[in-house]
């Protein structure tokens, strides 16, 4: 099955000595490694003795130790497989300071979002849909729901990243998920056996259900799978159509079929994390996921919330500076959360910030261009969006277009007493700065 292909890249040896000097200093042992990257600890294990990882697992391992991933991998190599995608396909997320990410300090709860999608993950046979727009915080917030059940053994965790180079077609793809998934689960990959030429959904059914869940099953375990960057899925409608065709099935499967089948299913708990900017570039009508299990759409932060990280940032900010920045941003988290941190390191002012946020030289630069460079692969999207910045107040618009600019965190949308969609910029530096964007 050529099983080679779905492999990773390993350290250099100099990004050992690196990750091992970053260990020593913080005292860390592998196990505390293994910990804060969030993976098992076999992967370390493996990954220290120079045999390959995946992207997301060599990503995880850096930021933990708050090191670039060229720092401990071949820096051309990872060009090649990693920049060079963001370069291609804008809608990749941007990179966030490794700090950001491994920091607890920093993380803001939501309410009681994180509370009832953690009750809900527990339940056999859960499927649970994170869905919010690029930067939205979509990974910490899983991290934190997950870090409940984290101490808990008779739960197994596997996270999948979806590989834009795996979706070729459908039958490679599912053999590239099986591969994956049975090494993250430190088992053989046994495509030979389990695959029987059955349709590429009957197959992969077949390899979960007769393979990975019974081995889960025979450990009196269950199995947390976590889906991230599934939007990628969207970019063939083919292998989407499929695709979901499939978790929906796998969502239903422990109210059907025998009992011994419906135990093996009632074993797994699926997580499905999109951002779904990729519509943009899509002629689809409806959200491939809809309908599919309990959905979890991440909101902005609020003025208490805004004020709260600035405090964790040591920043003691009154309602005077945590307006200004929210009269730009509203509550969007990632651009708060740069501001705060370009503010409290004094690498900026924040009237500096305010004033040059719109431009080639503000902080939020390289996030607008992808964003307009997101918008020119769709020219019905650019026009719409191009009447939205101009009208200077919020216009109707049919829900499917509503839906994809939404999905995009191009526009937020509140309904006319008419039952109309009414959009308008999802905050005033994206109006300014597409403004002037589409005025050249």
């Amino acid at each position: 099955m050529g099983q080679d292909r779905y492999r990773g890249m390993s350290a250099t040896p100099d990004g050992i000595e690196r990750i091992r000097a970053k260990m020593r200093a913080k005292d860390w042992t592998q196990e505390r490694l293994a910990d804060r990257a969030k993976v098992s600890l076999v992967t370390v294990k493996r990954f220290l003795k120079l045999e390959n990882a995946d992207i997301s697992t060599i990503k995880a391992i850096a930021a933990a130790l708050e090191l670039s991933p060229e720092a401990i991998v071949d820096a051309i190599h990872w060009q090649r497989r990693v920049v060079s995608k963001v370069i291609d396909t804008p809608s990749e997320e941007l990179v966030v300071d490794p700090e950001l990410v491994a920091n607890e300090t920093f993380y803001i709860e939501r309410a009681n979002t994180e509370a009832q999608c953690y009750t809900e993950l527990i339940q056999p046979g859960a499927l649970i849909r994170i869905k919010a727009p690029q930067l939205m915080g979509k990974t910490w917030f899983i991290e934190k729901v997950l870090a409940q059940v984290s101490q808990d053994e008779s739960y197994q965790r596997l996270d999948i990243e979806i590989d834009r180079q795996a979706l070729t077609s459908l039958e490679d793809f599912y053999q590239w998920f099986c591969a994956v998934a049975s090494e993250g689960l430190e088992l053989p990959v046994q495509l030979d056996t389990y695959w029987k030429g059955l349709t590429p959904n009957g197959d992969i059914t077949n390899y979960f259900q007769k393979y990975l869940l019974k081995q889960i099953a025979d450990a009196q375990q269950s199995l947390i799978l976590v889906l991230d960057k599934v939007d990628r899925v969207f970019e063939s409608t083919t292998i989407a159509n499929a695709f979901c065709e499939l978790l929906r099935g796998w969502h239903e499967q422990p109210i059907k079929g025998n009992a011994q089948n419906r135990r093996l299913w009632r074993k797994l708990r699926l997580v499905i994390i999109h951002s779904t900017e990729v519509y943009g570039s899509l002629d689809i009508n409806y959200s491939p996921l809809g309908s599919v299990g309990i959905d979890f759409k991440l909101s902005e932060f609020n003025q208490n919330q805004v004020q709260e990280l600035a405090q964790r940032y040591q920043l003691f900010w009154g309602e005077t500076e945590v307006l200004k920045l929210m009269n730009l941003v509203n509550g969007h988290p990632y651009l708060v959360h740069l501001a705060i941190s370009k503010v409290s390191r004094q690498s900026a002012l924040l009237d500096q910030i305010l004033n040059e946020a719109h431009t080639e030289v503000g902080i939020y630069a390289d996030h607008l261009r992808q964003l307009a460079i997101s918008l020119e692969r769709s020219p019905e999207l650019k026009n719409l969006y191009t009447e939205i910045v101009i009208a200077n107040k919020p216009i109707p618009l049919k829900s499917v277009q509503a839906f994809k600019l939404d999905s995009m965190g191009l526009i937020q949308i509140k309904p006319s007493p008419a039952g109309e969609n009414l959009a308008e910029p999802r905050c005033r530096l994206y109006g300014d700065f597409f403004r002037n964007h589409f005025s050249h």
